[in-house]
């Protein structure tokens, strides 16, 4: 559907420009949008697509009089191109999530953004729908591990532990643990990254690649105390406001978390689904990664991870490694908080104690936990670990 350059500028010449141009114009509408509607993958993708075709129309006949720029959008043969295209500089920002945003309130009427992604509830990052559509039939390297844990389990510290052993150095990533994460960073940017890979997620297995279980891709899953999870959670989304748009307060946010109203759901659904997926496949290669194990013993524990992802034992290297993962170096070397946090100076890393939940917890709050960790316990033969 290329447009006839030499036919636009001869009729530049007449005095009924604005009327000739107009009618094209609207012809060339009608094509586009039927072509883009018939390429489109998904009907609901039908107004993105109509959006990018206006905008790539009022465009062209606003800089009519330079021929190259008709040229250039007449080529472009999807609307869906040109609007992710940064440097066509139509659409700057990411795209929002086309899923259904979901506020829950706590008691004093605060509330928390989700994504509701077919049931389940995930962070509001741009683009996420897609990512998740995509992501079962995304590609697993055989060098690949994937690092799985519910959030603010240690998920981050982990991650660079894990880095460095398969570098083989105990220099930083430059990167934070987020260029791996499935749920939030797009496949193209992850398939650059070079092997090996330390991939990571806080997704449930049916939304994560099908590879990783005919590939058994080994997977380092990672626990921690609940209770100091969902102190930590509560930080992690209070601070985050201009994401979380949460304002509440930490008895209002607990309220909130034990009736699953935030991001991944409640951790004792969560571990329950994982524990169902080990049973089913006991072929799959995992390595259980407690929290408070590592704090207790690092070089220790790091030995068994290097052990199990094929490190050979280097007792020196280990302890450089603990000594460079240590929380206080780790806040120092990888803090970045800039405008994304409420407080000035706050970070991903906050304490990085165990039991700091003590602090927070109230006796009825602790109570109400218990009479649900019981019910967690009944069903667990796994997890049963944080007494």
């Amino acid at each position: 559907m290329l447009l006839n350059v030499k036919l636009i500028a001869d009729r530049l010449r007449h005095s009924y420009l604005s009327i000739y141009l107009s009618i094209y114009l609207s012809i060339y509408l009608s094509i586009y949008l039927s072509h883009c509607y018939l390429r489109s993958k998904f009907f609901k993708n039908t107004k993105k697509y109509f959006k990018g075709v206006i905008k790539v129309v009022t465009e062209c006949y606003l800089n009519s009089t330079k021929y190259q720029t008709l040229l250039s959008c007449a080529s472009r043969p999807y609307a869906e191109e040109i609007t992710e295209d940064p440097s066509f500089h139509l659409n700057t920002q990411p795209k929002k999530s086309e899923m259904p945003e979901v506020y829950y309130k706590d008691p004093d009427g605060h509330h928390v953004l989700s994504y509701d992604y077919n049931g389940y509830l995930v962070p509001p990052f741009p683009n996420v729908d897609e990512r998740l559509d995509k992501l079962p039939n995304m590609s697993i390297r055989d060098d690949d591990i994937i690092l799985l844990s519910y959030m603010k389990s240690g998920c981050h510290w982990v991650w660079e532990i894990s880095n460095m052993l398969r570098r083989n150095c105990t220099e930083y990533e430059k990167n934070l643990k987020d260029i791996g994460m499935l749920e939030l960073t797009d496949q193209d940017v992850i398939d650059t990254q070079p092997s090996p890979r330390v991939l990571n997620s806080h997704m449930l297995l049916e939304h994560l690649p099908r590879e990783l279980l005919t590939k058994k891709t080994k997977i380092l899953f990672v626990m921690r105390n609940p209770r100091d999870i969902i102190v930590s959670s509560y930080h992690h989304i209070f601070q985050m406001q201009n994401f979380y748009k949460y304002d509440g307060n930490w008895n209002s946010y607990f309220d909130l978390y034990m009736k699953g109203q935030v991001n991944y759901g409640k951790w004792f659904d969560y571990m329950l689904e994982w524990e169902k997926v080990f049973k089913k496949y006991p072929e799959l290669p995992v390595l259980l990664i407690k929290y408070e194990d590592i704090k207790k013993d690092p070089v220790g524990k790091i030995a068994e991870l290097a052990e199990f992802i094929g490190v050979e034992k280097n007792e020196e290297f280990f302890k450089e490694v603990a000594d460079k993962c240590s929380f206080n170096k780790m806040k120092m070397h990888k803090s970045r908080g800039g405008d994304s946090f409420r407080t000035p100076g706050a970070s991903l890393y906050r304490k990085g104690v165990v039991g700091d939940w003590k602090n927070w917890f109230t006796v009825r709050q602790n109570e109400l936990f218990e009479e649900e960790y019981k019910k967690f316990k009944e069903k667990t033969e796994m997890f049963n670990i944080f007494d």
